[in-house]
């Protein structure tokens, strides 16, 4: 249990791991099959972990306790056991009397030679909520025997005068570029300015040449923040050497209502009696702070990633229209797109007849439809992009697209242009060339541009998306394309003059094109179908008839 008063015999309680932080430690100190004991951060699973709890669940214990195995105990792969090794305590100078034999196969451990241990949070205050766990579990145990000085800033560890567990904050970071064998970052989801995310990768690179790992232990972050919480969590399924466990309560509940409030409450505390014993006067707190912040409430306490004020679109009504089906080729569809040059990216989606938006793919490795600027000098790879639109129109009936230029164009303005002082890097030459090789039966082209600038033409736009999303009696659908969701997320709210409003990046780093993208889409279909334009075609009649 946390760390907390002395019992009724005048004694510490004892740390006792809850099932929740069993698994995550089992997790992170997880060995790979083939792991040799010559290696270090390399024999495991994972060179980070990263707890996401609700407020008050433990962590900061939990973080004390992984701090002293990695200060002197077995933290290190020493090898698979062949049966009956033993790890003997008394051999490392701790009399707590613990020894273990090891069964054959088994993960046997080692020690740090010279551990070197950072607890990076924003602020001292941050950083002594886990010194202040870490002191008593030293101070009133047995490792007090090997660990003797804890009343100063710095711990000193055995070893020699490096080996110590010490501090970092974005302010006081001289001791950045060590070469640590253990990192805890305490509350990284709110790492969201350039001084914590260079205070982040400096320590990475160091844990990385002293085959060291890391630790994160937070509360739910701010999507709408670029914080390094963000970036893991987005990038989680396709680094499989970060383990993120972040165990969320019931999506159907809702935090706003009273009753659904503390069944979600019950789930998330339901491994921490000594929160649920004091649950009415936790509730009360809660409601008190929803007056100025219920979306901070619901990441603190409900463990959920929500955006905070400014956010245009939430999380659970977007996952709410998600319903993944096949579109096949042939289908009636409408597509858009927001196309950029350079540093925005370019992206398309489709939309069906009846309501059904998706990513498609295109080319021989069905690759989405989503490009970054990664090409030479940092350009979105245009051919690529016309390759795509050129089969999605070959692959399906595509009744309407709207594309949005982009691009310090020429035709800004006749002044402009006259005096050349405007380099036209947009897609109007592209837009002309669809526009004239793609065309209806009647003769009229399929292909729009539609430019987004306009806060009286894009704000009606927003709004009617928005309701789709919203809506319970909305037909709309998506195929839950994660970038897609990142960029809605991502969009933030930047008022205009006569109750209007855009949407805007909350900064350069998180991209919107794929809302835009996404919104574009949406407004092709609602035209196409006041245009009527959407004609259903009459089945083939495959019925064979027979003449005597």
């Amino acid at each position: 249990m946390p760390d907390g008063d002395f019992d009724l015999e005048g004694k510490k309680p004892k740390f006792a791991l809850r099932d929740y932080q069993l698994a995550f430690m089992g997790n992170h100190y997880a060995v790979k099959p083939n792991a040799s004991g010559a290696v270090k951060s390399a024999a495991f699973e994972h060179r980070l972990s990263a707890l996401i709890d609700a407020q008050k669940k433990g962590k900061s214990p939990l973080a004390a306790a992984a701090i002293c195995v990695e200060a002197v105990g077995p933290a290190l792969f020493a090898g698979f056991a062949q049966g009956g090794e033993v790890w003997d305590c008394r051999n490392h100078n701790c009399g707590c009397g613990w020894v273990y034999e090891y069964m054959p196969g088994e993960a046997m451990g080692r020690r740090w030679a010279s551990p070197l241990i950072q607890i990076t949070a924003n602020s001292e205050a941050q950083t002594a909520n886990t010194f202040d766990a870490l002191r008593p579990m030293i101070d009133y145990g047995p490792l007090s025997e090997q660990i003797t000085h804890t009343g100063e800033e710095v711990i000193r560890l055995p070893g020699g005068k490096h080996c110590q567990i010490v501090p970092v904050t974005a302010k006081a970071k001289s001791r950045l570029g060590q070469r640590v064998t253990f990192v805890l970052w305490d509350e990284a989801g709110l790492y969201d300015t350039d001084n914590m995310w260079n205070v982040y990768r400096t320590q990475s690179r160091g844990l990385t040449a002293m085959g060291g790992r890391g630790m994160i232990m937070t509360n739910p972050d701010d999507p709408a923040a670029d914080n390094v919480v963000k970036d893991l969590v987005e990038n989680n399924s396709r680094d499989s050497s970060v383990y993120v466990q972040h165990i969320l309560p019931p999506k159907h509940l809702k935090w706003t209502n009273k009753a659904d409030r503390r069944k979600i409450l019950k789930f998330n505390y339901s491994d921490a009696p000594w929160v649920l014993m004091n649950l009415p006067t936790l509730e009360a707190d809660i409601e008190a702070a929803m007056r100025r912040d219920p979306a901070e409430t619901e990441r603190f306490y409900g463990n959920r990633r929500v955006q905070g004020s400014g956010s245009w679109l939430a999380e659970a009504p977007w996952d709410g229209k998600q319903a993944v089906r096949e579109v096949p080729d042939g289908s009636t569809i409408v597509i858009a797109g927001d196309l950029s040059n350079n540093n925005d990216w370019t992206g398309i989606r489709a939309m069906t007849t009846d309501g059904y938006q998706f990513t498609p793919t295109y080319g021989p490795l069905n690759m989405p439809t989503i490009w970054q600027p990664n090409g030479p000098g940092g350009l979105i790879p245009r051919g690529e992009v016309r390759a795509a639109v050129d089969e999605l129109f070959e692959r399906f009936n595509v009744v309407r697209a709207y594309f949005d230029p982009a691009g310090s164009a020429r035709g800004v303005s006749a002044e402009a242009d006259a005096m050349e002082v405007v380099e036209d890097d947009s897609w109007r030459l592209e837009l002309k060339q669809w526009q004239a090789l793609y065309r209806g039966e009647d003769d009229r082209s399929r292909v729009f541009a539609w430019e987004t600038s306009s806060v009286p033409k894009v704000h009606p736009v927003l709004e009617g998306f928005k309701q789709a999303v919203n809506g319970d009696e909305s037909q709309f659908r998506h195929d839950g394309c994660p970038t897609t969701k990142i960029h809605i997320l991502n969009a933030v709210v930047r008022a205009r003059t006569g109750q209007r409003y855009i949407l805007g990046k909350p900064n350069e780093n998180q991209k919107i094109d794929m809302a835009m993208s996404a919104i574009l889409c949406f407004e092709a279909w609602s035209d196409a179908l006041v245009a009527d334009e959407f004609v259903e075609e009459e089945p083939a009649d495959n019925r064979m008839w027979c003449f005597g």
